[in-house]
């Protein structure tokens, strides 16, 4: 699959569904493809567990705050 062809799927059938994507890539590299889209958290590698338990708690805490407004 292409990049973002998972997430679109995804997003197909749940449309408010938030995504984090893992990268080793700059931003410059990944705006020109359409991966850098709104609600998509980009987590660049090298990164350890507690960077990624800290953005996936992150996403979540503003999807529950976004569901509350």
């Amino acid at each position: 699959m292409e990049r973002g062809q998972v997430r679109d799927a995804v997003r197909a059938r749940f449309p408010k569904i938030d995504c984090v994507f893992m990268t080793g890539h700059a931003d410059e590299v990944l705006a020109p493809r359409g991966i850098l889209r709104e609600q998509v958290e980009l987590l660049h590698k090298p990164f350890t567990v507690e960077a990624l338990v800290r953005r996936i708690r992150g996403v979540l805490d503003e999807a529950q705050r976004r569901r509350r407004a």
